[in-house]
């Protein structure tokens, strides 16, 4: 009240050496000023690269965030997580153009089982790099043998959690052993190219060293993201090539016969080898770790002779 703002270059010579954020003018007394003084909010933005890795015995999840935090830093970061995985490997992480977040500590939310709540050492400002491993245990026949019957998972997208998050996205990816049959059903994600899974965050988690073949991927900007999955064992693919060897001497014909077998998806206990009749009795298995025996009654499907 009776001040006029004015620039802070139009102050006086002996008051313009000094960064001034307000600079007021006043033509007679008496003035008024009041002043609201709140704390700088941080604005955040998040990129996410999901890794769901399913196998016969086991289901895990490796989380890369990328986080660009601006005007001011933060001290925690909180996720949200699927219920029932264990937690692993909570650690800060390099990333292009981003510093690895100084992880101090990390728990589980008493007031929010599913909430993972990790306490940094040193203050979050700038681009940052965090990454944690989710896992649990999968004991189900379906997914051992070959039984015919699918079995179905509800998958939730890990997600960074903060009021002043302005923009959350990020990109998930499944993968599988050979052995299982996905059948998504996805939920606020749109699917993507797997080459396109990884161009904003380039470096693939360090859980490469399990076993399986990225089959999906989508984009998700929502915080409903979730998949449903049918996974089902397959039914074991074998193809075989047959060498016949005839070695003939005075008197005598030696026949070798050398069977490779690839064997694909699930294993098998046991293969049929039809043989003529008439030499039934004079063949001889010279491979040592495999036990042979005459299939009795034959099978029907056997042809004459």
């Amino acid at each position: 009240t009776g001040l006029q703002q004015i620039d802070a270059e139009d102050l006086p010579d002996s008051l313009g050496q000094q960064a001034w954020q307000l600079a007021y003018r006043y033509a007679s007394l008496p003035f008024d000023l009041q002043l609201l003084a709140q704390p700088i909010e941080p604005r955040i933005t998040v990129h996410e690269l999901v890794e769901y890795r399913i196998t016969p015995n086991r289901l895990s999840a490796d989380v890369t965030a990328l986080l660009d935090i601006e005007q001011a830093g933060l001290y925690r970061l909180e996720f949200s997580l699927p219920p029932d995985f264990e937690i692993q490997n909570v650690a800060g992480v390099e990333l292009p153009g981003a510093v690895a977040a100084q992880v101090d500590s990390f728990r589980l939310s008493e007031e929010t089982p599913e909430r993972l709540i990790v306490s940094l050492a040193r203050k979050a400002i700038g681009r940052v790099g965090i990454t944690f491993r989710l896992q649990r245990s999968i004991s189900d026949p379906n997914l051992v043998t070959p039984t015919g019957a699918a079995t179905n998972f509800s998958l939730r997208v890990p997600q960074f959690v903060n009021v002043f998050a302005t923009r959350a996205s990020g990109s998930l990816v499944i993968t599988s052993d050979e052995s299982l049959r996905l059948t998504p059903s996805p939920t606020g994600l749109r699917s993507i190219g797997l080459e396109d899974a990884f161009l904003d965050i380039h470096a693939r988690s360090s859980s490469s060293s399990l076993s399986g073949q990225p089959k999906l991927a989508y984009q998700f900007s929502d915080s409903t993201a979730a998949i449903d999955l049918s996974v089902e064992r397959r039914q074991p693919y074998v193809t075989t090539l047959q060498r016949l060897l005839v070695e003939v001497e005075d008197g005598v014909a030696k026949f070798e016969a050398l069977f490779l077998s690839t064997i694909q998806y699930s294993g098998v206990e046991e293969l049929r080898i039809d043989v003529p009749s008439e030499v039934s009795s004079k063949i001889r298995n010279v491979s040592s770790e495999l036990r042979d025996r005459t299939i009795s009654p034959p099978p029907e499907d056997i042809a004459p002779g």
